[in-house]
């Protein structure tokens, strides 16, 4: 089945799903045109919105359960081909960050690398490493270099995101890992800043696999499509979100 998708997204407790949701789905749809339209959430240790969807929407967005407990279905004003799948956000030992798609267990940050790796695999998750902002330049470039190295495309996906602003080039990793036929995939990875919902789907990938929505992520080409932030964009996100987490001692 043929996807559009926004590779990461959160669903803070501070966001209006209604908005969110129906933002991103037209989002999306004005990427291109698909099958079907996909949200991978991912959430930190100890937060759980994946589950309270259908209570945090109102009757003007219909949730329903698929096959996979992972997956749920919404019907929106925009139509009935929005899939939201639950994800996993966690740091390393090594202070690198990963993402675990089709996930809801709650994996601890901390863990090495490894063992970060073992515990996602017996969840039957995806395996993702992310980019973000300053997490692989100086001592961490190595350790992304030597992780590319260790870990076969079939095991591990990359994720970019609209951080990475308009200006900044693809990080050498990322473009030695793809020609090695590592699969990236990309979102907006929305800050827990007021009106950032109204930006999910600006920036995703798409899938013209003709597989399942697991299966499409390691087969075929990923097509990255989007706008990216602005440089002043992103430094305004970064500041306001350091200045967040300085006075409220809260990762977020």
């Amino acid at each position: 089945m043929t996807f559009i998708a926004d590779g990461h997204i959160h669903l803070y407790s501070s966001f209006q799903l209604d908005s969110l949701f129906l933002n991103a789905h037209r989002h999306l749809i004005q990427l291109g045109s698909a099958q079907s339209y996909l949200l991978f959430t991912v959430e930190p240790q100890g937060q759980f919105e994946f589950d309270k969807i259908p209570t945090r929407v109102t009757e003007s967005i219909i949730v329903t359960k698929t096959s996979d407990q992972n997956v749920l279905k919404l019907k929106t004003q925009h139509g009935e081909n929005l899939f939201v799948v639950a994800g996993r956000q966690i740091v390393s030992k090594e202070r690198l960050e990963f993402l675990a798609l089709f996930c809801r267990e709650d994996i601890p940050d901390g863990l090495s690398i490894e063992e970060l790796s073992k515990r996602v695999a017996a969840a039957n998750a995806i395996f993702v490493l992310n980019w973000a902002p300053g997490k692989w330049m100086f001592s961490r470039s190595k350790i992304v270099d030597n992780l590319l190295k260790h870990f076969s495309p079939k095991k591990l996906l990359l994720c970019d995101t609209a951080l990475r602003f308009y200006g900044w080039s693809e990080p050498k990793q990322m473009r030695e890992a793809r020609e090695r036929g590592f699969k990236i995939i990309a979102g907006t990875d929305p800050f827990p800043i007021k009106g950032e919902e109204q930006r999910v789907g600006k920036y995703g990938f798409a899938s013209l696999q003709d597989s399942d929505f697991r299966e499409a992520l390691f087969k075929g080409n990923l097509e990255v499509m989007g706008k990216r932030l602005l440089p002043h964009q992103t430094f305004w996100r970064v500041m306001l979100l350091a200045i967040i987490r300085r006075f409220t001692r809260k990762i977020v």
